[in-house]
């Protein structure tokens, strides 16, 4: 078994990635919950949960402590240090306003690292995001202080969270925002420069900063990591690519892909469902899943029974797959009701969530959803 340092920054890079990815995994997991718990499903909290989202395909072979505010943290000291070291003369690195900024910097530059550190690739050239997306997309999110003139915290994981002013979005969430300081304003220009072009130029002062301060950041080491389903997502892939719609065949291969890829990553899952069946009687397979859905799952929710919610969470994995795979989206629609009220109380397997989710995407696909807008999620 793999033997880490207690200090994060005492690893290598390949610990650094595969406890980023635990620690991401984490903070997506709890700010779901609290969004499904807060029936907050606006555009503001999805993008910020968004951040932190890890593929279900994608997992550490490690275990590890870190949660990303030992990351930020971690971050943050290597900015200041080098901000002292070879800038100290021409800007403030010593206030207590600059220590705060350099916090938002680093939470700025951790959650714009992520997309690179869970292989993420642009929705339209297919390219891989990289370092010079990620410096570009950092300097945008800095700059936002000058332009909005305020430190957008956007929930709670933020480390300035509780210094901003609560702010409601259109669609019913919130966010936060913190008034800069002529000290921060300074800062912010300083790094941002020297060049005017910072949407497409890569060289400046903040760009140079990074690379020295956490090169980690910059590249992603995946000796600690492993993917499953290779095979499948890459019959998946194949299968809508280059396909504009949906056809009855395609839907139908796409779903058994998915149920096949779900019996896959879940090896034990048969054996959970089988023990179930010999528990529970009536057979919880053998009915309408309507029936088994009311009989068998709703009960629980009702009396937010989470032991017997979480012994139930295959059945209701297994009805909503088959529900989506049959198109009988009546049924489809309970299974994802009693999904989501699950959520609220119980630990949901993100591999089985995410899985449910694409399933509903291929049967019932909005009217301008294009069959290879869904490589995104294998």
């Amino acid at each position: 078994m793999h033997t880490f340092h207690e200090t994060l920054g005492d690893n290598d890079h390949a610990v650094f990635d595969a406890g980023l990815l635990v620690a991401a995994r984490d903070t997506h997991m709890r700010l779901s919950q609290e969004a499904v718990r807060e029936n907050d499903n606006t555009s503001t909290r999805v993008t910020a949960l968004q951040k932190w989202k890890v593929p279900w395909w994608l997992e550490s072979k490690i275990e590890t402590p870190w949660k990303l505010s030992d990351y930020r943290k971690l971050i943050a000291e290597r900015l200041h240090a080098v901000l002292k070291k070879n800038h100290a003369s021409r800007v403030d690195v010593v206030s207590d306003d600059t220590r705060r900024y350099v916090q938002h910097w680093a939470h700025v530059l951790l959650s714009e690292a992520m997309p690179l550190h869970v292989k993420y690739e642009h929705a339209d050239t297919k390219k891989p995001y990289d370092a010079d997306d990620m410096l570009i997309r950092s300097r945008q999110r800095i700059r936002e202080t000058l332009t909005q003139k305020a430190i957008v915290a956007e929930n709670n994981e933020h480390p300035l969270w509780e210094r901003g002013e609560v702010k409601k979005t259109h669609g019913g969430g919130y966010y936060r925002l913190a008034k800069p300081t002529q000290n921060q304003y300074k800062l912010v220009e300083y790094v941002i420069g020297p060049n005017v072009n910072i949407d497409q130029e890569l060289a400046s002062r903040s760009s140079d900063i990074v690379r020295e301060a956490v090169p980690e950041l910059l590249g992603l080491e995946t000796r600690h990591l492993m993917e499953f389903s290779t095979a499948l997502r890459a019959q998946f892939t194949s299968m809508i690519a280059g396909r504009e719609t949906f056809t009855p065949a395609l839907q139908r291969d796409l779903l058994n892909c998915v149920m096949e890829t779900w019996l896959q990553i879940n090896p034990n899952i048969e054996r959970k469902i089988d023990a179930l069946r010999e528990d529970t009687k009536p057979d919880p397979l053998s009915g309408e899943a309507s029936a088994v859905l009311e009989a068998y799952v709703a009960p629980f929710v009702t009396q937010k029974n989470v032991a017997a919610l979480e012994r139930m969470i295959p059945l209701l994995g297994y009805h909503t797959l088959s529900a989506c795979a049959f198109m009988n989206e009546a049924i489809a629609d309970r299974a994802l009701d009693l999904w989501n009220e699950t959520s609220k109380l119980a630990t949901l397997p993100q591999r089985t969530t995410d899985l449910v989710l694409l399933a509903y995407k291929i049967a019932y696909p909005n009217a301008d959803a294009k069959p290879n807008g869904l490589r995104r999620f294998v």
